[in-house]
């Protein structure tokens, strides 16, 4: 694995107003790659460059590890980002054609794929979307799309937003919303008339933000396009980077192609990427500059400011809390791994505040009110008061 000795940071075009338009022109991200390794973990003595995912194209991050396929073998891999190992496969029989998949995306239980026929391959072609158990590679759902062509390879590309399904058809420019319950969308186009720079987006790979946004991959232009779902504005753009060795990872280059960026993933913070070229896919860990405010935005870390109901946002394990106009993002004790200490329990009207364990029947120390956290030999003493009243009467 490839570590880079220095930051590989990328310059923050200039954000200007599109002349005679409300829309903003798209403006470039910065980022900085973290890490790099090659997907080729196995040769053999037939082929130096064999894996035998070589032409990595999808990406999928299930919250432990990110899934890598391939649009020229029938094994899907998991790979560790940090240190490239391969922890997980899934491998298909020789003759399982249909379980060929080409880009992914996790909807928290199944890893999704779309699946299509190759150029050359026999009538009638396939194209559909499945759901596959990691646990045993079994199908657990099929969704087929009306829309299906072996010589583009559609449908391609695959997404999921936290409801839908996504995918899209390359010859037209058409992206596609799905109900993954009923297949509903799936012959209706959400989008159909995407631009960048005034030229048709060459689609490939879709992918979600874990936000408000859509990545994709432009093969016009070779950078990742990020589209607003609600507008579909095209928001901005991320070039991607140049191999950082190829002595290392190889050389193979078609002559009219220097870059072949197709699949992207993310788990909210870390993006990843694949440069699937022949011979030489490589897997890009990038540390992006997103903005905090307006279309695409993401939230912030904890102890920066923030703003309740607005933005900045703040992260899901963690609330936007504080005195009123100086709120920071401040960890929820009410979230795995965040819970408090020995003693104490999370207020349950203020998820960022631990409270101390009251014994029973201390009436309403649940509460977690600083009048209310009566140690036990206070109450004691207030009762013994009450009781000498009583006597006095």
């Amino acid at each position: 694995m490839l570590r880079l000795a220095a930051p590989l940071s990328v310059a923050l075009a200039a954000f200007v107003l599109s002349s005679g338009s409300a829309r903003a022109e798209p403006y470039e991200l910065s980022y900085t790659v973290t890490n790099s390794f090659s997907t080729i973990y196995e040769e053999t003595d037939d082929w130096s460059l064999y894996w035998p995912i070589n032409g990595t194209d999808g990406l999928a991050w299930d919250g432990e590890g990110v899934w890598a396929s391939s649009c020229d073998s029938m094994l899907l891999a998991k790979f560790d980002p940090e240190t490239g190992d391969v922890i997980d496969e899934i491998e298909y029989p020789e003759d399982a054609h249909h379980m060929m998949v080409d880009h992914m995306a996790w909807d928290g239980q199944y890893l999704w794929g779309n699946v299509h026929s190759m150029p050359g391959d026999p009538e009638p072609h396939m194209g559909h979307l499945i759901a596959i158990d990691t646990a045993t590679g079994d199908v657990a759902k099929k969704i087929e799309v009306p829309f299906r062509d072996a010589d583009s390879m559609t449908p391609m590309g695959t997404a999921w937003d936290g409801e839908y399904l996504w995918t899209q058809d390359p010859r037209y420019g058409e992206y596609y919303r799905i109900d993954p319950e009923t297949g509903e969308g799936a012959d209706t186009p959400y989008w159909d008339d995407l631009r960048f720079n005034n030229r048709p987006i060459y689609p490939c790979g879709v992918s979600h933000d874990d936000y408000s946004c859509m990545w994709i991959s432009d093969l016009n232009k070779g950078y990742y396009i990020q589209v607003d779902i609600e507008t579909g504005e095209v928001v901005s753009y991320l070039e991607p980077p140049d191999n950082p060795d190829p002595d290392k990872y190889g050389e193979y280059r078609p002559d009219s192609v220097t870059k072949l960026f197709t699949g992207m993933t993310t788990d909210g913070r870390r993006v990843w990427v694949v440069d699937e070229l022949e011979g030489n896919p490589i897997l890009y860990q990038l540390d992006v500059d997103f903005p905090n405010t307006g279309l695409c935005a993401h939230p912030v870390e904890n102890g920066e400011t923030c703003v309740p109901d607005g933005e900045p946002f703040c992260f899901s394990e963690s609330a936007c809390a504080g005195d009123s106009g100086a709120e920071v993002c401040t960890p929820r004790c009410d979230v795995a791994g965040q819970e408090c200490g020995e003693g104490f329990e999370c207020s349950t009207t203020a998820p960022t505040e631990c409270v101390e364990v009251v014994e029973e029947g201390c009436a309403g120390c649940a509460t977690g009110t600083d009048t209310e956290r009566r140690a036990p030999w206070a109450l004691w003493l207030l009762g013994g008061l009450a009781g000498l009243v009583v006597r006095r009467r």
